[in-house]
């Protein structure tokens, strides 16, 4: 018999939360938060571009080394994401990480997001 956790929808917010109490712990997740936005089901990508997003948005502004090239480049490939919802999600936070990112940082999801301009969807 196969006991589904109570908090098994809530692990996105689970670790935002963690987060920001220990920034560090972010670091082990990364392997982990690459998988779950190359996962094949939609709304675990959503899920986890949601809350990529966040902790980038987050940790910048709390000066903490959290962006590496290879994640911002994994969140980058969602652009052309092949579910709709996913890529108006990017384009959306896209646009907010630009302003909040370091150049460096910002850079290749500016490249992804110019991409997206003529996107019919």
């Amino acid at each position: 018999m196969t006991v589904e956790s109570e908090i098994r929808e809530e692990w996105p917010q689970l670790l935002f939360e963690l987060s920001e109490i220990m920034p560090e712990l972010v670091t082990y997740l990364l392997p982990q938060l690459q998988g779950v936005i190359s996962s094949a089901d939609e709304g675990n990508r959503l899920q986890g571009i949601e809350l990529l997003a966040k902790l980038f948005t987050l940790h910048n502004s709390n000066n903490v080394n959290l962006v590496h090239a290879s994640l911002i480049h994994s969140f980058a490939s969602k652009f052309l994401d092949s579910a709709v919802l996913v890529r108006t999600a990017m384009v959306e936070h896209g646009v907010a990480l630009l302003r909040q990112l370091p150049p460096t940082h910002a850079e290749p999801i500016l490249k992804a997001l110019q991409g997206r301009f003529l996107d019919p969807d």
